[in-house]
């Protein structure tokens, strides 16, 4: 089993599009809680040093300025200069220029690519804290063996398909003339080990993709299949009339089970219990919501 936390916001036009609408959002980078996302250690191993030196003779040949100069003296000239680089790049002390250049590849690695995260567990204090709204929203169980998360494998060794995050002390390292469009994808799936506790695993999708739409600039989302969902765990103060929608247009899903995260009464940790534990019996869980949807207002064909 697969979790996927989630808030419910109240401004948006549909709050409960997780359930309602089937469907799952992909992040963009720039729009995830971590600076550090996506950012690589760039290294330049002699033959990429020697393609700079190369690219830039050939501009500097092409400069008025320096047209004139001999062309050894131009050489030279490159070669100083691209070579008083070289300590930028060679990992032992922090550097604004390299930053800038981890982060052009950031930027170039992930501008069509839209990540979904998930995690292994569904008790994380924290995260209940951080991504449902202070315990009001839920969290969605999916089955993790579905083809969903299990594409054919000619979609290669990384996109579509639920990946695990590493939690390392350092970021993956790549040369910066790297020509494989497979190896640009390992920083994704990267993390500083503070980060850890979320047990994260990560789908990533090509944003152009017709299995993905956009509904706007920065919020891209793909339906999943009613199937693939199996649980859905309600936050211990979520609002009773999300519960009463969330379960209303769930209605003929007869194989979902429904569960309630509550603090423990005996330490910090999140306990999961079956709804029918929360409120006594099954019996208890539909006069409870059928009271609750009556005094509410709300029609509902069944519970």
């Amino acid at each position: 089993m697969i979790y996927k936390y989630l808030s419910i916001d109240s401004k948006s036009e549909k709050p409960l599009a997780p359930i309602t609408d089937r469907t799952l959002k992909f992040a963009l980078v720039a729009d995830l809680n971590d600076p550090f996302e996506n950012l690589t250690q760039v290294r330049m191993d002699d033959s990429a040093f020697q393609q700079q030196i190369e690219r830039q003779k050939d501009l500097m040949a092409k400069q008025p300025l320096f047209a004139s100069f001999p062309s050894a003296e131009r050489d030279k000239l490159v070669e100083q200069a691209v070579s008083s680089l070289k300590a930028d790049y060679d990992g032992t002390r922090h550097n604004i220029s390299e930053l800038h250049h981890q982060r052009r590849i950031a930027h170039a690695t992930s501008k069509n690519i839209g990540i979904l995260s998930l995690t292994n567990s569904s008790k994380n204090g924290l995260m209940w804290s951080h991504y449902t709204d202070k315990h009001q929203g839920y969290v969605l169980g999916f089955d993790d063996t579905h083809p969903w998360f299990n594409p054919p494998r000619q979609a290669g060794k990384f996109l579509g398909r639920l990946i695990p995050v590493e939690y390392e002390d350092e970021r993956v390292e790549l040369n910066s003339g790297l020509d494989s469009l497979e190896e640009a994808f390992r920083p994704f799936f990267r993390k500083s080990k503070d980060w850890s506790y979320e047990e994260e695993q990560r789908v990533l999708t090509p944003l152009n993709s017709p299995l993905v739409e956009k509904i706007n600039e920065t919020l891209y989302v793909r339906e999943y299949p009613a199937e693939m969902l199996k649980e859905v765990i309600f936050g211990c103060d979520i609002a009773d009339e999300n519960v009463i929608e969330i379960k209303s247009a769930l209605e003929d899903a007869t194989d979902v089970k429904y569960f309630r995260a509550m603090p423990s009464s005996v330490s910090y940790g999140v306990e999961i219990i079956p709804e029918e534990d929360y409120f006594g019996s099954s019996d208890d869980v539909l006069e409870h919501w059928k009271e609750k949807a009556k005094a509410l207002g709300i029609g509902l064909k069944k519970l």
